[in-house]
Order: C-alpha cells, then sequence, then structure tokens
C-alpha cells in the first residue's frame, strides 16, 4: 500500500498524482475494486444508461461495467497521459469505451444528457481536508455540471471515504433545492479488504422538479436494499458514517487472529441511543489462521450465567462449537427480535464484514442457546430479605414436569427443582425422585460411612447435616429414604424454608430440625460440640456476582471452614460438596485446598450440569486405600418405592473416582 499518500491532502497535489501514475504503471483501485461495489452499481444502473464517468484516472471501473454489459460508457480526466494508456488498453477489445481529455467542471455536453455520472474518488481528490476557497469553487462547477447533464431521474454515483468534509458538502449543495434524494451505502462487499478505511457509495437522485417538502437522506442495508434510517438532519448521517468507519477498522484488524477477545455494541438505526445487541469475537488463541467460524445468539435471559458472561465460557461454548471464531450476539431485554431467521437476515452483513477473506464463499452456521422449556406457569412470586426477588414456577419439557425455584439475582441457575406428578387430576410434587444429578452423588456417598447403609436404610440411625436448604427436595429426600435418621438442615434465609415448606412439601417434624442460620457460623458452633455428625452436605449457592465459583461460596473452602467441618463428622464420616465452576484450574485448587485438611477425595462429575461432588470420607477403608463401593451395597436394598434411586446409584459408581 505505499503507493496510497500518506495524508488525504496529497489527493489535491498535481505533483502526487505524477508520481502516482509514474509509480503504478497497471491499474490500481485503491478504493476497492469493481467486486466490491458491483452490487450496488447493479441495483440502480441498467445497461441501456448512458454513463459518464469522471476522473478516471487508470481505474479498470469502465472496463468492468462493459464486460458486464454497460457498453455506452465515457470517461474523462485532465491527465493526458492516463487518457492516451486508457483508450490504447481497450481500443480493440472494448471499441466502445470512450476516453477523453476532459475536466469535470467543463462537461462537453448538452442539458440531461446522462442517465449516470459515476465518480469513484474524484471528488476525495478535489476537496482535501484542509481545502480552501479554490478547491470550493472546482467542487460546486463539478456539481453545478452534474447537475445539468443529468437527465430526471438520473443519478450521480459517489464512491467516497467520506470525511466529515466531504459528506458535510454533498447535503449542502444537493439538498439546496429539495430536488435530490440522497441515499449512503457502505460498500463493504460482503468482506474487508486491507485498507483499513471503509468506502461508501452515495446515490444521487435527480427529479424533475423541486419537491414541496424536505425529502429525507437514506441509510441502506446492502443485502436488501432498504433503508434501514432515514435522516433529516446532517448530525444522524455523520453519526451512522462515522460509526461504520469505526466498525471497519476494527473489522480489517479482526480480519487476523487476536488472541483476546473483543466486543461490540450495535445500536438500533431508528434509536442511536438504543442498544441492540453485544456481540463478542471469540478466536481459537492457538489457531495460526481463521478457518472455521459460526454465530451463536444469545437470548435474552441466559447472558448472565457464567458460560455467556465470562472470557473462559464463551472460551468453552466456541470449543464445543468446533470452530476456530465464534461470533455470539447477545439479545437484549426490552427488544422485539424474532426467529433465528430473521436475526440472521438483520446482522448478514455485520458477520460477512467479520469473516475471513479465506472463508468468503463458506456457509456460516447460526445457533441459538434457549431454554428448552415449553410451558411455564408462575406458581408464587415474591421478596426475600435474604435473596430477593424469587419466583417458584412449573414447568414442562417435553413430557416432564417440574417446580423450579429461581432467584431473580440468579436468572440462570435453577436454586431447586423437584418433579412433578398427576395425582387425581392434580398436579403433586414427587418425593421419590431426585431431580439433580449431583444429588445422587450426595446420597452415594453415605455408602463410604457404612458399606449397609442402603441395604438398612429403614434401621439406621443417622445424624446428617444439610447446609444450604434451598427448596428442601435433598433434605426430604433422606427424611423419607431413612426414616429414622435426623436431617438437620441450615439456612441463612427464614423466607427459603417457608418457601421450601408452602410448595416443596418441607416436613415439619423432631427428625427434621430447621437452623436459620449462617452455614459458616453455625459449622464453627457445631466443630466444639461433642455431638457429632455421620455426613455433612453443603450444597449452598454462591453470589450472583461471583462468575469463578458458582457454588458454594469461596469461604468454604478456607482451611479454617474445612477444619470446622472435619471436626464435626464422627471418625467414619464423610464430607460432600457441590462445586460449581467451569473454571477448570478453579477445580484444581479446590481439590488442593480440600486436600489439606482430608487426605482422601473422591469425585463424581455431573454429565448434563457443571456440578462436581467432592466427597471426603474419614472411614479408614477408604482413606488408606482407594477403595470404590461396588454394587453389593445395594444388594437386597427395599428401593421399590424410590424408582429412580438403584439405577441412579450404580451410574454415579461407574463415574466415581480418586483424585487423591
Amino acid at each position: 500500500m505505499d503507493i496510497l499518500p500518506d495524508q488525504f491532502k496529497d489527493f489535491a497535489t498535481k505533483s502526487y498524482w505524477e508520481k502516482f501514475f509514474k509509480k503504478k504503471q497497471a491499474p490500481f483501485e485503491w478504493y476497492g475494486d469493481y467486486e466490491i461495489i458491483s452490487n450496488i452499481l447493479d441495483h440502480y444502473i441498467k445497461p441501456s444508461d448512458k454513463i459518464l464517468q469522471v476522473g478516471c484516472g487508470s481505474s479498470i471501473i469502465a472496463e468492468n461495467l462493459y464486460d458486464n454489459g454497460y457498453k455506452n460508457i465515457e470517461s474523462i480526466d485532465t491527465d493526458s497521459g492516463v487518457i492516451t494508456t486508457q483508450s490504447r488498453r481497450n481500443i480493440l477489445v472494448r471499441p466502445e469505451l470512450v476516453f477523453k481529455e476532459e475536466s469535470a467542471t467543463d462537461i462537453k455536453r448538452e442539458n440531461e444528457y446522462y442517465n449516470i455520472v459515476f465518480d469513484k474518488g474524484t471528488l476525495d481528490a478535489m476537496l482535501p481536508p484542509e481545502f480552501d476557497d479554490t478547491h470550493t469553487e472546482d467542487v460546486e462547477k463539478m456539481f453545478s455540471e452534474i447537475k445539468r447533464v443529468l437527465v430526471s431521474t438520473g443519478k450521480y454515483i459517489i464512491v467516497s471515504l467520506l470525511q466529515d468534509h466531504i459528506l458535510k458538502k454533498i447535503v449542502e449543495v444537493f439538498r439546496r433545492e429539495n430536488q435530490y434524494s440522497i441515499r449512503f451505502h457502505c460498500a463493504d462487499g460482503g468482506e474487508v479488504s486491507d485498507f483499513p478505511l471503509p468506502v461508501f457509495v452515495v446515490v444521487i437522485t435527480k427529479f424533475k422538479m423541486p419537491m414541496p417538502i424536505e425529502i429525507p437522506m437514506e441509510y441502506m442495508q446492502n443485502s436488501t436494499m432498504k433503508a434501514v434510517k432515514r435522516m433529516n438532519n446532517i448530525e444522524e448521517i455523520l453519526d451512522v458514517i462515522n460509526s461504520e468507519r469505526e466498525f471497519n477498522m476494527y473489522a480489517t484488524y479482526k480480519t487476523k487472529n487476536f488472541r483476546e477477545q473483543s466486543s461490540f455494541k450495535i445500536f438500533d438505526l431508528k434509536d442511536k441511543d438504543k442498544e441492540r445487541y453485544i456481540v463478542y469475537v471469540v478466536d481459537d488463541p492457538n489457531a495460526k489462521e481463521i478457518t472455521t467460524m459460526a454465530v451463536y445468539v444469545v437470548s435474552v435471559g441466559e447472558s448472565n450465567g457464567y458460560l455467556y458472561s465470562t472470557t473462559k465460557g464463551r472460551e468453552i461454548i466456541r470449543r464445543n462449537c468446533g470452530v476456530s471464531r465464534l461470533l455470539m450476539f447477545y439479545k437484549l431485554p426490552n427488544q422485539e427480535y424474532g426467529d433465528l431467521k430473521d436475526v440472521n437476515d438483520e446482522v448478514a452483513d455485520l458477520v460477512r464484514r467479520l469473516t475471513p477473506l479465506s472463508m468468503k464463499n463458506t456457509k456460516i452456521n447460526f445457533v441459538e442457546a434457549r431454554n428448552p422449556a415449553q410451558n411455564i406457569k408462575l406458581v408464587k412470586k415474591g421478596i426475600s430479605r435474604i435473596n430477593g426477588e424469587w419466583k417458584v414456577i412449573d414447568v414442562k419439557i417435553s413430557n416432564t414436569h417440574s417446580r423450579q425455584l429461581i432467584f431473580t439475582g440468579c436468572p440462570n441457575l435453577i436454586q431447586s427443582e423437584v418433579y412433578l406428578n398427576k395425582v387425581k387430576g392434580k398436579m403433586d410434587v414427587d418425593m421419590t425422585r431426585l431431580n439433580s444429578q449431583y444429588h445422587y452423588s450426595f446420597l452415594l456417598s453415605l455408602s463410604m460411612t457404612n458399606l449397609k447403609v442402603f441395604i438398612k436404610r429403614k434401621e439406621v440411625e443417622m445424624r446428617i447435616l444439610v447446609l444450604g436448604i434451598g427448596g428442601g427436595l435433598f433434605s426430604s429426600f433422606l427424611y423419607d429414604f431413612f426414616p429414622k435418621s435426623t436431617i438437620v438442615g441450615v439456612d441463612l434465609d427464614e423466607d427459603v424454608v417457608k418457601i421450601a415448606k408452602n410448595y416443596f412439601k418441607f416436613p415439619t417434624s423432631e427428625r427434621m430440625v430447621v437452623h436459620i442460620d449462617d452455614a459458616y457460623e453455625f459449622v464453627k458452633k457445631e466443630a466444639s460440640l461433642d455431638k457429632k455428625y455421620d455426613a455433612i452436605f453443603v450444597d449452598i449457592a454462591g453470589s450472583g456476582s461471583d462468575n469463578i465459583i458458582n457454588c458454594p461460596p469461596p469461604r468454604f473452602f478456607s482451611l479454617e471452614v474445612l477444619s470446622d467441618m472435619k471436626k464435626c463428622l464422627n471418625d467414619t464420616g464423610v464430607l460432600a460438596i457441590n462445586v460449581v465452576t467451569r473454571d477448570e484450574e478453579m477445580h484444581e485448587a479446590v481439590r488442593h485446598q480440600i486436600q489439606q485438611v482430608f487426605s482422601k477425595i473422591y469425585n463424581a462429575t455431573c454429565d448434563m450440569d457443571i456440578n462436581q461432588v467432592m466427597i471426603c470420607p474419614l472411614n479408614s477403608i477408604h482413606v488408606t486405600q482407594t477403595k470404590y463401593p461396588t454394587t453389593s451395597i445395594f444388594k437386597g436394598a427395599d428401593l421399590q418405592t424410590f424408582p429412580d434411586c438403584e439405577a441412579a446409584l450404580e451410574f454415579e459408581l461407574k463415574k466415581l473416582k480418586s483424585l487423591t
């Protein structure tokens, strides 16, 4: 690109152009080639049109038009050398092309002669940023001549970098008489060149007579050739053009692979203050070049989840999509969106401009992340003093019915979920099945306290501590599954316990002991007491603002809390922690921290969720050697009233592994 001037003002100097044409013997399309603007030109030009190209230089645009069926073209330029070169190159192969040494300020044709006047870079050359009266006078003369030679409904088509002073001059001159409409296109052509400034095509149409009302300017979408924004003042169009310029600079550099994720906002063209999408460009940091790409549309309400709100989460999605570049479009609240095809049509031009040149003809797949729920019924909503707004909803997914507790502050995290069964024509909570897979990992961990715990489930008298009651499903299941055991539940939020009792059939009994307390403080107090627990389950949701680890709050991995929980257990007790994080490094850090207090750690991962259950036994048979429970722990167990239990526990057994 060394033949381009260092400064825009150089375009207006004769010495620059003399050096330019001497240095560049071959035709040079410094504003982009015909392919980039052809779709726009084809929309406005007919094969029968008489076309005048002003300031043709060494451009081959006339040849391109000729080869595509537009034969009636005259090209003028003040440089005799250019005209000679153009004529020699075309006289035999394109004999109808005409090249004349002539100034655009003095066109040698009668009034209303041409259907099209085509200007590719000439206006930019004649009016540099630091223009003076001479420049202005020449441009005014050229505009006056173009107005004169254009027929009614004729078009003046300008290909320009459209700097602010150029744009202002066009609008100033062609809106004086209210006889011309002005349309703006960004000539991206579906791809980005190495030239970082966007090229614009301005189409000015002449009416037969001045209009009685002001004609609005239009900004056009190239793929549909429909106006996406109509404007009556210069400030509005300047804002749109400058936004395009900023985006094109960004898109040009994004044709290369950047290791860091980047993002930008798309505003509604009809309301420049209203955000339409937030877009993230997620590239494979290890890829030498971008060879595959997809578009991932994030639905409203999904964006707060770890996958969508963090760098590592977005990288996980990119890897799962199997592409080296993923464009993530985040829908925003209080906006109306159509289906996936509508979104595709809306953002297609932008997607093409972020597509590497090597993938020019490659189909880009669009996928959408959405909740598959078919039917949602609000059961109850309210406000908790601790957790804020909450709602209990009944959800139907396929033929499965469930009830969920969700806090508005963490809309993507289901706090509690229980299956529903139809009983006597009404949906009722099903306490015989656990909805969350990780709860079966919790249940399995009890076999490390006593291998016969399932066989003798009706007789064993355990004392089990559950930190984090939530909707109470797991505590209620334990209560029914071990009818002689005592369940101690701790939750900071009294309103949550009330929700559990009112909507999730949480039992009230001497065997179900509830403490409204901070689990952190409760464990500290219990550690000093003689009465111990057979098992402790940590199932506490973390802060919705913590994107690294969702459950439990990080302080539960402090050595102090881990030590206190160990002190609360009897000699064969077990600690099981529900860990929710997609950060692989965090998983390793958690394991390392736990191992400083518990010498043996097992874990079970959940296939459908991001939960991992860390199981820390004190029973010597599981500590001194890696001793896994076997299916014999179910042999003879009466599990018929809990239909999914045995199969689920066997499944958890297969995934159980030692981390130490």
